[in-house]
């Protein structure tokens, strides 16, 4: 079960958060770089919405579907909360599993607290600084590398994303294009056989309401957000971004397990 975790924790990041090619890529054309201009203008913007994501995909050879629903709170690349809950179904499991998830990073630690039937509640955490610098070094395949979405579609989109096609309608842009084959070749991504994506932008700011990556037939992942606000930060609650484990509970240090900074594994409060 440890492979269905790791799809739940990415897509709460809208997409995989892989460090920049090698190769120097291309300049964005024009009528593409105006759009993600607005988008990089999001990234610390205090941002509130509601999502909700589906994959229908293939793990360990079986068919395997996911949804899920949840909401969002971003104040800046390193302060964001997400809760989730999500349903997944697979051949090999005798029932669907439901599954909770809550992320928050305070600007030091990424909690990820997660419950679920066959595994019970179990904690995470990792250094956010730590969680960058190995994004930042090409280890980043890691849970919350960088749990700003807006500034991983930034990403993608200078990096991973080409063949551009842009349709303008009222309120409304839909930028579609080709996947690099350095994510659908990656080892999280590599039985996805992602070839194409699609994503419909709000005109007036920017903000993404849907992506979908598919094989170039079918669509194995979709993401939509609604009900977007841009609170001021003034008004957000002062423990929006605090996490205290309950007492006693075991928490797993994940940046201890990746190597570098942060404590040791099973730490107990």
């Amino acid at each position: 079960m440890k492979r269905l975790l790791l799809p739940a924790t990415l897509l709460l990041s809208l997409a995989p958060a892989l460090a920049a090619q090698e190769a120097e890529k291309p300049p964005l054309p024009p009528e593409v770089k105006v759009w993600v201009d607005k988008i990089g203008k999001l990234v610390d913007k205090p941002a509130e919405y509601d999502m909700s994501m589906k994959m229908d995909m293939v793990a360990q050879g079986q068919a395997m579907t996911m949804n899920s629903t949840g909401h969002v709170l971003m104040l800046d690349p390193e302060h964001m909360r997400a809760s989730m809950t999500m349903r997944i179904e697979m051949a090999m499991m005798p029932e669907p599993m439901e599954m909770k998830l809550l992320t928050v990073s305070d600007g030091k630690t990424l909690w990820i607290e997660s419950d679920n039937p066959m595994m019970g509640k179990q904690i995470m955490k990792a250094d956010v600084k730590q969680m960058s610098a190995l994004r930042e070094s090409g280890m980043g395949m890691g849970p919350g590398a960088n749990m700003n979405q807006l500034a991983q579609v930034r990403d993608l989109f200078e990096n991973y994303y080409h063949n551009f096609k842009v349709v303008e309608s009222e309120g409304r842009v839909e930028i579609s294009g080709d996947i690099s084959q350095e994510i659908a070749g990656s080892e999280e991504f590599s039985e996805l056989g992602l070839k194409r994506f699609s994503m419909v932008l709000d005109a007036k700011t920017g903000f993404p309401l849907r992506t979908a990556m598919s094989d170039g037939e079918k669509e194995i992942m979709v993401i939509e957000m609604s009900n977007l606000k841009f609170p001021k930060k003034e008004d957000l609650p002062k423990d929006a971004f605090v996490y205290t484990p309950p007492a006693g509970a075991s928490v797993m240090d994940i940046g201890a397990m990746l190597g570098g900074a942060g404590g040791e594994e099973g730490d107990d409060f």
